[in-house]
């Protein structure tokens, strides 16, 4: 068996909401042939979807969503190795 290289990524967009709760959006892989404006554009068009249209609501008490408070790409590489050859 050959050693094995496996990366993956992670979006996490902490949402906040107008009672102080927040949220975190996961996206696993999310799609990495975007630019840095071009990501940040695209965060800022889903904030302003979201609070124009209501689609995220707090859980603690159906609070009003406000903004995103922050926004990360985490990457994981899992390296495999073949022992048997050592």
């Amino acid at each position: 068996m050959a050693d094995v290289i496996k990366t993956e990524s992670t979006l996490q967009i902490v949402a906040d909401f107008v009672d102080g709760d927040t949220r975190t959006i996961s996206i696993d892989n999310p799609k990495a042939a975007y630019s840095e404006a071009q990501f940040a554009s695209a965060v800022k068009d889903f904030a302003s979807y979201c609070k124009t249209n209501n689609v995220l609501i707090g859980d603690k008490a159906g609070a009003d969503f406000a903004t995103i408070s922050s926004v990360k790409i985490i990457s994981n590489t899992e390296n495999t190795l073949d022992l048997d050859d050592v």
